[in-house]
């Protein structure tokens, strides 16, 4: 009888201790889940992240309820019950998970939205409720999107970016339009998309539609119907019909029509009708155009594969189409256009252009750069991805910690006197202080290196040597 109870009593046991561990695991899979990035914004000198699980860290230079802290090296907790947010330098907006939209840093130019004009608030405060949109307009006016579809923009109302018909300065919110299901934001020009799919903008420059290209558009303007994606800047613009055709128009336009596209698929434009939306190309999700030293354009077609075509760091293409590459999930163009980068289907980021925070300066073939990418964002001399398991690492100038570590910034610059992070550091938010995957790495051996490889196979060759 005693063996019968031993034996019971030794299954208990052993049974117990699999279901404490399948407890754990699921727990600290929960916790991870909980700790995974969602969102990061960088800008200037500081940086800041959104977890999954709605609380917002910054680094850097940014605003506290303590004042402006300069140099935080390590991620830090600033809000909870965050649905999104907006960052730029000395500014932050946030939208909590119940609607409320909260503002907090310098006040120039009215910006905050708050009554009191001329006076920072370092504390976050409350300025609309049901909200689920908010972005900043160049640097000193903001725009919100209500549930409802309406828009309110308040702060500088320079080049008409407040699309209230005028150029004055506006305190608090107000609001300029209703039935809006979108926004976006290019320098200090607004692309607003209707209920109904109609495409409007206003703001820097004639948008493309007039051949005056000093005249600034107060007040929103309509474009066209059937619209389900569109990017209006000063003197271009492009909009993806609901069938998955691309219009384009404006400057770019001439720089667009110099030879014969059709062997891609691709209409011929009319120079003569450049002020106009013109059918560009059939079966398209994204597009871009860039005008600037370089004058260029990119096109992300349903099939994955991806076009540039113009004139691109001295590799002119006459505007014939050029197949970049395949099997593409996104692309972006950043530093003013020297530097693109490409996430494909199987989640590898490419770069292509100059990136003089990894000492890369690639042409058209890119290389190479990460494995597992859900998302790559980029600042002039900073770099973040969000990997495919939630982690974010980041690279780049340090200087001011907006790489998230104390390794190679301002206060801790190598031997060198170098204030640049050159490999991916993975940034910790778990509020252990350690900001660095491996703080010690000797980081100076890897920037010839990563022409030719992945960061996992760098990882993997100097672990064997």
């Amino acid at each position: 009888m005693k063996r019968i109870i031993a034996i019971i009593l030794s299954l208990l046991i052993f049974f117990s201790s699999i279901l404490v561990n399948v407890i754990v695991k699921d727990v600290c899979s929960v916790a991870k889940e909980q700790m995974n990035v969602v969102d990061v914004q960088m800008d200037g000198h500081g940086s800041a992240a959104l977890l999954s699980n709605g609380e917002l860290y910054f680094w850097g230079e940014y605003y506290t309820d303590e004042g402006y802290e300069d140099n935080r090296y390590f991620p830090e907790k600033i809000m909870a019950d965050v649905r999104t947010f907006a960052f730029k330098e000395s500014v932050c907006a946030v939208i909590k998970n119940n609607g409320d939209l909260y503002t907090w840093g310098e006040t120039y130019f009215n910006i905050l939205g708050h009554e009191t004009h001329g006076i920072d608030y370092c504390t976050p405060k409350k300025i609309l409720e049901n909200i689920v949109d908010v972005k900043i307009i160049g640097l000193d006016t903001c725009i919100a999107l209500s549930e409802n579809g309406e828009v309110y923009t308040w702060g500088d109302g320079k080049y008409g970016s407040l699309g209230n018909g005028t150029t004055e300065t506006c305190m608090l919110p107000q609001k300029i339009m209703d039935g809006v299901k979108s926004i976006e934001v290019d320098g200090f020009t607004v692309t607003a998309l209707k209920d109904d799919d109609s495409l409007y903008a206003w703001g820097s420059g004639n948008l493309g539609l007039k051949k005056d290209e000093n005249m600034n558009t107060l007040s929103p303007v309509y474009i066209m119907d059937g619209i389900k994606k569109a990017k209006v800047s000063k003197n271009n613009g492009w909009a993806i019909s609901v069938s998955g055709s691309l219009y384009v128009w404006g400057k770019e336009v001439k720089n667009m029509s110099w030879t014969e596209l059709s062997s891609a698929g691709f209409i011929n434009l009319d120079s003569e009708k450049m002020y106009s939306p013109q059918k560009f190309k059939d079966n398209v999700i994204d597009a871009e155009l860039f005008s600037g030293n370089d004058h260029f354009y990119m096109v992300q077609c349903d099939d994955g594969k991806l076009y540039i075509g113009g004139w691109w760091r001295n590799k002119s293409y006459y505007g014939a189409p050029h197949l970049l590459k395949e099997d593409v999930k996104s692309f972006k163009i950043t530093n003013g256009g020297s530097a693109l980068s490409v996430i494909t289907q199987d989640n590898k980021l490419f770069l292509l252009g100059y990136y003089p925070e990894v000492d890369l300066d690639m042409d058209i073939e890119g290389v190479e750069f990460i494995n597992d990418v859900s998302a790559y964002i980029r600042d002039p001399f900073v770099s973040a991805v969000i990997k495919t398991n939630g982690d974010l690492y980041m690279w780049g100038d340090n200087y001011y910690g907006q790489c998230g570590t104390n390794i190679c910034s301002g206060e801790n610059p190598d031997l060198n006197g170098n204030t640049w992070i050159t490999e991916p550091i993975k940034l910790d938010f778990a509020g252990t202080g350690n900001s660095s995957a491996e703080p010690d790495k000797d980081l100076s051996n890897y920037t010839e290196a990563k022409t030719v490889g992945t960061v996992g196979e760098l990882y993997q060759k100097e672990s064997e040597a």
